[in-house]
């Protein structure tokens, strides 16, 4: 026999500990929320900039024509004959090129891709706060490659 008080439900301490336990995570939540966010926003930078990159050195195999991906310093941008349209990195990332053998006029550092899958090599390094991404161009081998 059941009594009046066996209702099955929950207590208002049980829905009070638990509304506690939500707003504690919750708020643990939002406070992590930006370093994984510009974390993100970095890897995206990399990765697509890695993307253009290689699509440059397969255009020059299989077109048989050098190809050129144009890193402007000063504007913050990079255009791709690969590519249509000029791409801009994140306002709040860093860009710094290392050169291998790449031909600099100003502000502007193009990286070639030869017909024969060859590149001009070097390293572009997108910095925010103290994370890195490291895109990588094997002069021999065109290969690229991003590394944290």
């Amino acid at each position: 026999m059941n009594s009046r008080h066996d209702t099955g439900g929950f207590t208002l301490i049980e829905l009070l500990v638990v509304l506690t336990i939500m707003a504690v995570l919750a708020t643990m939540a939002v406070a992590y929320r930006p370093a994984r966010l510009e974390a993100g926003v970095l890897k995206g930078a990399a990765d697509r900039l890695a993307s253009d990159l290689r699509a440059a050195r397969v255009k020059a195999i299989t077109t048989g024509r050098t190809e050129i991906v144009a890193i402007d310093l000063a504007r913050h941008r990079y255009t791709s004959s690969a590519g249509a349209n000029r791409k801009d990195f994140p306002e709040n990332v860093g860009v710094l090129v290392t050169l291998g053998d790449t031909k600099q006029r100003g502000p502007v550092v193009d990286i070639v891709f030869a017909a024969d899958g060859s590149a001009s090599g070097g390293v572009v390094a997108l910095t925010h706060a103290s994370r890195e991404e490291r895109v990588g161009i094997d002069w021999l081998t065109g290969r690229v490659t991003v590394t944290p």
